[in-house]
């Protein structure tokens, strides 16, 4: 066991998302590894495993969500600079008396904390690595897309052409808010003396992000899943193709159900979003789930014809197709996306060209066809290197003993 006090910082402590089911998830892995840890909520809500473990103290400091607070003109200031999480977090650092090495990984501050916990952190003097779970540590609207225009933006961030297009998936002014948010928390990196690393959850997310980013150690780490191991189930070309996420305009359901319809077969989509009820209306004849529980989508995907993962967004890794393969499930995935180089055209997936709704239809055609042996390859390549969370925390000691030996 290490001697080190490890200090987890982020937006919240209950599992609502992928970022907090890493930053949950990895801060119990690495509670029976480290010395101490200490894992420091934006929010009141935290997962009540964080509160039991004997080895976790767990620091509430009793914000919400910038868009879930009255007063929005407080809030939009906050978002971009909160002076009271600053000081709180400030003074939080200052009182810790570690026993061993210290070392701070932040996971989120884009929701409740702000840019100003990267100051506070910076402040505390101690070393400190963060996680880029999406793009915006570089990106204002954390996509690299557009979401009016439907299409992957390549503009520099925060350059004339950048400021002067609406991107964002709410409005304008909110997208004016955001790149001040942006152009604050770029002010803090670059002077952050104290960052020793970026981990990036895929090397496509590596190559996005570290030419915009500080000169900080770049490493690569596979984000934990939870999926469970199952025989593989009997499977038919005639089960459903599938469609499970977000339903929103980036992840590619419109071009997923004109697929469908041309392929005279029925969607199933599992999931909710912006883009359900319009989707509903323009394409009926798919058949829609809205949310499900996590045990129904296994057994759902075990036994599915395909899984599409469709998104025309760059993602930064798209676990569910990832999850798919660990089911057992053929998958299809865009090219020029994170999550390409997870799956190995021809062998445990195949690939299509990204947003071209004919490269869809050939690629779930030849899934369809060749379903048997790409499922079996899929399978067996990813229990062969599952994606832990032992693994994953394996990879955090690396770099944490890494990061502490040069402090």
């Amino acid at each position: 066991m290490s001697s080190l006090h490890l200090i987890v910082i982020t937006d919240t402590g209950v599992i609502n998302g992928g970022l907090a089911y890493v930053a949950v998830e990895s801060a119990l892995g690495m509670a029976d590894r480290v010395g101490w840890l200490t894992f420091i909520s934006g929010t009141d809500e935290v997962d009540v495993r964080l509160e039991a473990h004997p080895r976790i103290e767990v620091v509430k400091l009793g914000r919400t969500a910038f868009l879930d607070r009255p007063d929005r003109l407080a809030a939009a200031a906050e978002g971009v600079r909160d002076r009271s999480v600053q000081q709180r977090l400030e003074a939080i650092l200052r009182e810790l008396e570690p026993q061993g090495p210290a070392l701070i990984h932040l996971h989120g501050w884009v929701k409740v904390l702000s840019p100003s916990a990267i100051a506070a952190i910076e402040a505390s003097g101690l070393p400190w690595v963060f996680t880029a779970h999406d793009y915006f540590p570089a990106c204002p609207n954390g996509a690299f897309y557009q979401y009016p225009a439907q299409q992957v933006c390549h503009l520099k961030p925060l350059g004339v052409s950048c400021l002067a297009t609406h991107c964002d998936s709410r409005s304008y002014p909110h997208k004016v808010w955001r790149a001040a948010r942006s152009a604050y928390q770029n002010a803090i990196l670059k002077r952050a003396g104290q960052l020793r690393a970026i981990l990036y959850p895929s090397r496509f997310t590596q190559e996005k992000l570290q030419p915009l980013l500080p000169d900080a150690k770049p490493w690569v780490v596979d984000s934990p899943m939870s999926v469970q191991r199952f025989p593989l189930a009997p499977w038919s070309p005639e089960g459903p193709i599938t469609f499970v996420g977000r339903i929103s305009p980036e992840k590619g359901c419109h071009l997923l159900a004109e697929a469908g319809r041309r392929l005279g077969r029925v969607v199933t989509f599992i999931g909710t979003g912006p883009a359900l009820e319009g989707l509903k209306q323009q394409y009926p004849e798919h058949d829609y789930r809205g949310w499900q529980p996590q045990s129904f989508v296994w057994e759902f995907l075990r036994t599915a014809g395909c899984l599409a993962f469709s998104s025309v967004w760059y993602e930064t890794a798209g676990l569910t197709a990832l999850e798919a393969m660990a089911l057992g499930c053929p998958v299809v995935v865009p090219t020029d996306i994170a999550t390409t180089e997870f799956v190995e055209h021809g062998v445990t997936g195949l690939h299509f060209e990204r947003g071209e709704v004919t490269a869809l239809i050939a690629a779930i055609e030849r899934a369809l066809e060749e379903g048997e042996a790409l499922r079996q390859a899929a399978y067996e390549h990813y229990w062969q290197y599952p994606l832990s969370v032992e693994s994953h925390c394996t990879q955090l000691m690396e770099i944490y003993a890494g990061v502490t030996a040069d402090a």
